[in-house]
């Protein structure tokens, strides 16, 4: 059965975090007791954060694990696709824009040339390197400004993968609500690559990653004009949990009562 927001929350918490263009902004951040019990029961050392626009409120497990900062991995995919099509880098996302030069790869489905949707679905790193190199630093710089610690260092390729960049979960969120609230035009196709399924009469737009023992999910919910950018990270050092990131937070998406958050 879902329950409302008040008879779930276990606290309120006041929270300092930086927003756009770095300006700092208190957020009130609510730990919610099913969230709790779906990390307890499942026996996984993570965060969830789930964040409602309308009202400025975050909902989620384990708030000093929400803002510790982590290597953002594969759900930087987000930005660069984002950043892409705003770039008028892709304007088909059907079209192949990356050719694969025949060496072996980490994963077979990378061993082939691919379009962005095709990339986005097989998580190709290289396709992304070769996009990230296309587009240059100077063009990253112009749009992490609000994106964890905002550095992109100086190696274009590996800078989300390896470092300098890092970010939180909340701050995933953050930059995920500036993403949607802008509603651009480029909108439509970065759904389309996104998409993974509906839930409760919602859609869920979302993509995984994977880096240094750390696992991601990093998305969306969005209905009409409601929508939901939410996070979630846990301890990943064993690729046989990797099913794991997207099985509890779907969990938790479903059981969560959204309209009520």
């Amino acid at each position: 059965m879902k329950l409302t927001i008040m008879a779930i929350i276990i606290s309120v918490m006041v929270v300092t975090i930086y927003a756009n263009n770095n300006s700092k902004e208190e957020i009130i951040f609510n730990e919610n007791k099913i969230i709790s019990e779906i990390f307890d029961r499942n026996n996984i050392q993570g965060t969830f954060v789930i964040y409602n626009p309308k009202n400025k409120l975050f909902t989620g497990y384990n708030l000093s694990r929400a803002e510790e900062q982590f290597i953002p991995g594969s759900t930087f995919k987000i930005v660069n696709a984002y950043i892409a099509l705003s770039e008028n880098v892709i304007t088909d996302i059907d079209k192949i824009f990356y050719i694969h030069d025949g060496s072996s790869l980490f994963l077979k489905s990378w061993e082939k040339d691919s379009s962005l949707k095709e990339a986005m679905k097989n998580s190709n790193v290289s396709a992304f390197k070769q996009l990230a190199r296309e587009m240059g630093l100077e063009v990253y710089k112009k749009y992490i400004t609000n994106y964890g610690n905002n550095r992109v260092g100086e190696v274009v390729d590996t800078f989300w993968l390896e470092g300098p960049l890092m970010t939180s979960a909340i701050e995933q969120t953050v930059y995920l609500n500036s993403i949607v609230e802008e509603n651009s035009q480029v909108m439509p196709l970065l759904k389309e690559i996104l998409f993974q399924e509906d839930i409760n009469g919602y859609k869920l737009y979302a993509k995984t990653g994977w880096i240094r023992e750390i696992g991601w999910f990093v998305g969306w919910l969005e209905k009409g004009n409601k929508y939901y950018p939410f996070a979630f990270n846990m301890d990943l050092s064993d690729s046989k949990l990797l099913p794991m990131r997207e099985i509890i937070t779907k969990e938790i998406l479903r059981t969560l009562d959204i309209n009520n958050l």
